[in-house]
């Protein structure tokens, strides 16, 4: 049972880290796409 939890636990951290850093790659492409489209 507590091999289940830790295993539970070690891919919340991995989805954790993984949603940070890709919100930070989309929150980058986004503002890069909205300074393109206000410069036309």
């Amino acid at each position: 049972m507590v091999e289940y939890a830790l295993l539970i636990v070690a891919v919340m951290l991995v989805a954790a880290l993984g949603y940070r850093n890709l919100g930070k790659s989309v929150r980058k492409n986004a503002d890069e796409s909205a300074a393109q489209l206000l410069k036309k």
